[in-house]
């Protein structure tokens, strides 16, 4: 999967001054986890995610996380020791609040949803080794080419794409929350015209969006936890689904 130009942006993995390299202790896991980790491992490599890790200094250990629906297995890096050597990245993210009070009181809008989001960032070539990790059995290591989940100025990074991306649109007819778009039109006419720009955007920095979780012209949708619509600002109710349906305080103690 082709990602978004260097020139334009890739993450980069500066070490704060007295932090050494870290390899962490080698985990156990099952056989049946192993064999699962090994089948993700393959898809990664397919992708151009991953290559061979040789000679990494920096060595994390993956947390397999079991996907409730596929029982296939989503890989996460524990890359504590990493974000802990490496300085914050203070770009600023938007503040949620005011992006869904902008998305509100608009007649249509649409919701996208960046496909593999980060995965679509390179790691700038000097950093590579940095994010090595390290497979349980003879899967070996791996390091990513691209900016995986889990590290500390990862959101930053995207905000900043992003940002260069839409820099003309944002604030009028598109929002953007990291990974999390909408495009937003007062009159519904100007909507089509609208979701052309951004997508002609997209499509000129081969930026790629997951169709599953797009939704096209609509009066109302979920932004940010909320439900935004002509009207105002809701709160989602599938958030607040326990809160709804919990009893009542019977006595001091539950209280």
């Amino acid at each position: 999967m082709l990602g978004l130009d260097r020139r334009l942006v890739e993450h980069k993995l500066p070490i704060k001054e007295g932090y050494l390299p870290v390899k962490q202790a080698r985990r156990r896991m099952s056989m049946e986890t192993e064999l699962k980790v090994k089948e993700e491992i393959e898809r990664l490599v397919k992708a151009g995610f991953i290559r061979p890790a040789i000679y990494a200094d920096w060595l994390a250990n993956i947390v397999p996380v079991l996907k409730s629906k596929t029982r296939a297995v989503r890989i996460c890096v524990d890359y504590r020791n990493l974000n802990e050597a490496s300085p914050k990245d203070e770009y600023t993210i938007p503040m949620a609040d005011m992006l869904v009070d902008g998305a509100a009181h608009n007649q249509m809008l649409s919701f996208i949803d960046g496909n593999a989001g980060y995965n679509q960032i390179m790691v700038a070539k000097k950093d590579i080794h940095k994010i090595a990790f390290t497979c349980p059995g003879h899967i070996s290591a791996f390091e990513y080419t691209v900016m995986p989940f889990g590290l500390r100025n990862a959101g930053a990074t995207y905000q900043r794409a992003m940002n260069s991306v839409f820099h003309d649109m944002i604030g009028h007819s598109l929002a953007v929350y990291i990974d999390d778009v909408v495009i937003k039109s007062l009159e519904e006419g100007d909507h089509v015209s609208n979701l052309k720009r951004g997508f002609l955007r997209m499509r000129q920095h081969k930026l790629k969006m997951n169709p599953k979780k797009c939704v096209f012209g609509v009066q109302a949708g979920n932004f940010l936890g909320f439900l935004v619509h002509q009207r105002g600002i809701e709160i989602d109710k599938n958030k607040a689904k326990f809160i709804i349906e919990a009893l009542p305080p019977r006595n001091k103690k539950e209280l």
